[in-house]
């Protein structure tokens, strides 16, 4: 028997708790929201709460959603007619928050009124017949059911209610509202559960609100950081990322001394031209013994004739399987094999006819992610700056790659398919901040352009030096003979130097030109010991098409060039006690 009296104790104890934790309410909810002419509202709450001391022991809290650029700033809060002290909190996601009460001091149980009043700019919406004001008068958050809740609502002096509409109950099942339009009062016909809400909806005449939107902090801010770092990219470019002045440019009729036609055409068109290079080397091949060539029914078919002997040589040796039939398809390990070659070009090439200025793309890479930084800061989420540094790593290489490919007519799929992944991952996992703070929209729009001319940058901030453009002035110099018209050819030219420029003329594509000047030297039709068939300077344009093509998963073209709110809402959010 006494346990069981205990027991019924117990549940009595609990009855009462529960009862009292239920006697606490929002007894009323009235707000008074005042549209004003420069797309800004002016709201005064007056809540009258029931306390308890069990939630409600310091005050209340109220808080206000972060939505659509609307930027809350307090201007008075009262209890019961007097000054209250108050907190703001702005470091939720979601939420502004304001905090009110003493921590020092413990009310009374008993019936409290208080009296919020803030503004809340960029809050009326604009539509092409009207302008809106949609509030969340309650918010839906609230630990409290309400028992009356209620909004007055003003539009701007002289401007005429053109419709008007108000919503309560939870979100997903929302019911009409009374709304008496001659008090312009809007109320709830039954108390609000916990989870339930009063939303207002008021149209207005057009031309009473100057809904011109004026830049924020983070908005002003991001111009001066575009402003900044343009200027650094600019200047830099300026300073030490433009082609030297080029050599004077005179007939030539050899090739330079120090360099094969692979090596040259490589340098000539930035290492934009890997077919081409190629098929220079070919033909290069053909004219040293290295390389037979047979032409067959629209095939070629390339052999080794002897060992190698230049590095040139060996490179083919050791990552080209012979005989190489060249096919107008594709070719994987073509493909590897032009890749191969193209990178034992550039390494030979090195930094004594380029220079690659690397350390001017990583200052600029730092200077964006202190920008961006700086423009999180203001956005009010700092730590967001981390993410986007992790990410800049990997962005500037991929996309500097995928624009190579670009250019040179050849995409590297993986770089490009990792590209997209990385990208779609990145907005996968900011996509809640980029939709809730709509300053973090501009961080992120000002840290993707920039990434964008940061790639551009690191492909143009490469310069020839002059050792570089000593030799693009070479092969201009070729072009030139090439290209001239007379009706003698000079008298220091001869068959062995006209033959050694047959790679060039294929580099630069003058080999028709190379060709006719050829038979007014030697009256005949030039056929070499090193080909097997009639040789024809067709077929080997038709080598340098196939060869890029069959290096291509893709078709491609060929060339040689060089490249020196209905529905949306305002207010909400909720509070509780403190």
């Amino acid at each position: 028997m006494k346990n069981l009296f205990f027991l019924l104790c117990f549940f009595v104890l609990c009855s009462v708790s529960s009862a009292s934790f239920a006697a606490e309410t929002i007894k009323d909810f009235h707000a008074d929201i005042q549209a004003q002419t420069d797309g800004s509202v002016l709201v005064i709450e007056r809540i009258t709460v029931h306390s308890d001391g069990l939630q409600i022991k310091r005050g209340i809290s109220r808080s206000l959603p972060k939505t659509k650029g609307v930027k809350y700033s307090v201007l008075s809060v009262k209890r019961d007619g007097k000054k209250e002290p108050y907190s703001v909190s702005n470091c939720s996601k979601r939420f502004f928050t304001i905090n009110i009460g003493n921590e020092n001091y413990l009310p009374h149980n008993g019936v409290y009124k208080y009296e919020i009043k803030y503004t809340a700019s960029n809050a009326i919406l604009g539509f092409k017949d009207h302008d809106e004001i949609y509030w969340n008068v309650t918010g839906n958050d609230w630990n409290f059911p309400i028992e009356r809740a209620s909004a007055f609502v003003s539009p701007p002096a002289g401007a005429s209610i053109l419709r008007y509409a108000g919503y309560f109950g939870e979100k997903k099942d929302r019911i009409n509202s009374f709304y008496d339009p001659e008090q312009k009062i809007f109320s709830t016909p039954r108390p609000l559960k916990k989870g339930e809400g009063l939303t207002v909806s008021v149209g207005f005449e057009k031309g009473f609100v100057d809904l011109t939107h004026e830049p924020s902090v983070t908005e002003r801010y991001a111009v001066y950081a575009a402003m900044l770092l343009f200027s650094y990219l600019a200047l830099t470019w300026f300073w030490f990322g433009r082609d030297p002045k080029e050599d004077v440019i005179v007939p030539r009729f050899r090739g330079p001394s120090d360099l094969t036609p692979a090596l040259a055409g490589w340098i000539y068109s930035y290492g934009h031209n890997k077919e081409n290079c190629l098929a220079a080397a070919l033909l290069q091949g053909g004219l040293s013994g290295f390389l037979q060539i047979k032409y067959n029914d629209g095939l070629l078919k390339v052999t080794k004739a002897r060992k190698a002997q230049t590095g040139e040589e060996k490179t083919f040796e050791r990552y080209m399987t012979f005989p190489l039939v060249v096919v107008d398809k594709y070719s994987a390990k073509l493909e590897r094999f032009m890749m191969d070659f193209s990178d034992f070009l550039e390494q030979k090439a090195g930094e004594k006819y380029f220079t690659s200025n690397t350390t001017f793309v990583f200052l600029g890479a730092i200077l964006t992610l202190a920008l961006t930084t700086g423009l999180c800061f203001f956005a009010e989420r700092p730590f967001l700056s981390v993410i986007l540094g992790l990410y800049l790593i990997a962005f500037i290489p991929l996309g500097k790659r995928c624009l190579k490919g670009l250019v040179t007519k050849r995409i590297p799929y993986v770089s490009f398919g990792t590209l997209i992944l990385l990208a779609f991952n990145f907005f996968a996992s900011t996509y809640e901040e980029i939709f809730e703070y709509p300053d973090v929209k501009i961080a992120i729009l000002f840290y993707f352009l920039s990434i964008i001319a940061l790639i551009f940058y690191s492909y143009a901030i490469i310069r020839p030096t002059y050792e570089g453009m000593r030799i693009i002035a070479h092969l201009d110099g070729i072009k030139m003979f090439l290209e001239a018209v007379g009706p003698t050819l000079p008298k220091d030219i001869d068959f062995d130097k006209m033959e050694a420029l047959l790679p060039y003329a294929f580099l630069l594509g003058l080999e028709k030109e190379w060709e006719a000047k050829m038979k007014r030297m030697t009256g005949n039709t030039y056929q070499p010991a090193w080909f097997d068939g009639r040789f024809s300077t067709n077929r080997f344009s038709y080598l340098k098409t196939t060869l890029l093509k069959a290096g291509s998963p893709r078709p491609v073209r060929s060339g040689i060039g060089r490249f020196g709110c209905v529905g949306g809402g305002f207010g909400g959010g909720g509070g509780g006690g403190r």
